[in-house]
């Protein structure tokens, strides 16, 4: 997985519109003032049950949290494109970047997918696909040598499954269903939710269950262009702190 403070040099780059931008940028990426803010959805198809977000159990305590410490350094190298474009150069990563109204946006995003199916012959199916993708996104200013703007980045995970509402246990061996049933509540109270091999539990002949966890930081930055020949970069792309 890339680290967020690696990737905030691509910022830094401004584009074939502004002349001399080739060359070695030196990245000041600010410590995040806030935490990162996550949010969960949860789309089901269960007749007795619903999600709901836990809440912080009542308390006579206040708590204020604050986050501060050291920027993140490193170095990066830009390179211009055919077309008007550019990439930033960092370690063994490539970010394509695009000019609009003297605004650069670098932007990459990482995908995986896998799917498994589980099918026995007595009538009994399991499906799980996981898809996670982590996005990257560098906006920043150019100001003669220096620049400054911000760095966002995205994470998603998302689990889907759908499994058979009926089945007969003893054939299939699993009297109770493999789809995750345990993160809802019983809109009637009490009592966990599962699904059960001979109970009618969800909407139709299949119960289906998809959990989407989003979460998304952002932080400042400032560049300044170095001196550093290009043949420089190959000692400088690991160097930072």
């Amino acid at each position: 997985m890339r680290r967020i403070a690696s990737l905030l040099p691509l910022s830094f780059l401004p584009g074939c519109l502004f002349p001399g931008v080739d060359g070695v940028w030196m990245l000041e990426i600010s410590y995040p003032t806030e935490e990162t803010a996550c949010s969960v959805e949860v789309e089901e198809n269960f007749l007795d049950a619903s999600y709901v977000e836990p809440n912080a159990p009542d308390s006579e305590w206040t708590v204020v949290s604050e986050f501060d410490g050291s920027p993140a350094v490193s170095f990066v190298q830009i390179r211009h494109t055919a077309h008007g474009g550019a990439v930033l150069l960092q370690g063994d990563n490539v970010y394509p970047g695009t000019v609009d109204g003297g605004v650069w946006t670098f932007k990459w995003e990482d995908r995986s997918l896998a799917a498994e199916s589980e099918t026995h012959d007595a009538g009994y199916t399991f499906d799980d696909e996981e898809e996670d993708t982590t996005t990257v996104t560098f906006r920043f200013e150019r100001d003669g040598e220096d620049a400054s703007g911000k760095v966002d980045a995205t994470t998603m995970s998302r689990d889907s499954s759908a499994e058979t509402d009926e089945w007969d246990a003893v054939d299939v061996g699993l009297s109770s269903g493999q789809i995750r049933a345990n993160i809802l509540d019983m809109d009637s109270g009490g009592g966990a939710v599962r699904n059960g091999s001979g109970d009618d539990d969800c909407q139709g002949n299949t119960c289906e269950l998809t959990v989407t966890t989003t979460c998304s930081s952002s932080s400042k930055f400032t560049a300044v262009r170095t001196n550093h020949a290009d043949d420089d970069y190959e000692y400088l792309a690991d160097v930072g702190q």
